[in-house]
């Protein structure tokens, strides 16, 4: 299991609750089935949502460092810069959680 394609692992899957893509070998249908396949895609989505947990929080992280230094500095530069910054993982948490709560 990948969640980008790699040797062996060409065929792309999405989980059925968040659709998070993952990649698999050939022959994954005829192996995982029933129970089997949700627990693969419980760990996949669990595996996600940690990622991007974690990556939300770096990402809140630099952005604090970064207006910090801006206000200490006085540099607009780097309070632009901060203020631009997109939180990818930040919105991706949100809508997941989102999710969670039925919304």
């Amino acid at each position: 299991l990948y969640s980008r394609p790699s040797t062996g692992q060409t065929i792309k899957r999405q989980t059925e609750n968040l659709h998070v893509d993952y990649y698999v070998a050939r022959d994954f249908k005829s192996e995982f089935r029933g129970s089997a396949l949700h627990q693969i895609e419980k760990n996949v989505e669990e595996d996600y949502v940690s990622n991007v947990r974690n990556n939300c929080w770096k990402e809140r992280q630099t952005k604090t460092d970064l207006l910090y230094a801006a206000k200490v500095y006085r540099d607009d530069r780097m309070r632009k810069k901060a203020e631009l910054m997109t939180m990818d993982n930040c919105r991706e948490l949100d809508r997941l959680n989102n999710l969670f709560r039925g919304g």
